[in-house]
């Protein structure tokens, strides 16, 4: 019932692999339901069952599925991606303390 970030769905979704989890922690912000795998409530096993099915019963929905993942780690969770936020975040900060064109810093 309870979760942080799953570093095993991270590496499910880096591997292009079809993706069923549960709705708990920060789960649903690394999957996007239908769109990079499928997600159901904790503790409802029917609907686990059903979208494990699903899965094994549409291959071209698990392929869609896995490589939208595969996509979305790479572009938001990889190290690449990391780096990028942090070349980001210290620009802005620079940008935020250098003194205005044509004023002396006092």
């Amino acid at each position: 019932h309870s979760e942080g970030m799953p570093n095993a769905l991270l590496e499910y979704m880096a591997a292009g692999r079809a993706i069923v989890a549960t709705k708990v922690g920060a789960v649903p912000e690394l999957i996007r339901d239908g769109e990079h795998g499928l997600l159901v409530p904790p503790g409802d096993a029917d609907r686990l069952g059903a979208a494990i099915d699903c899965l094994l019963n549409d291959p071209a929905l698990a392929s869609r599925l896995g490589a939208a993942a595969r996509r979305r780690a790479r572009e938001q969770f990889s190290r690449e991606a990391m780096v990028r936020r942090f070349e980001e975040f210290y620009h802005r900060l620079l940008a935020v303390r250098r003194p205005a064109v044509g004023r002396r810093a006092s």
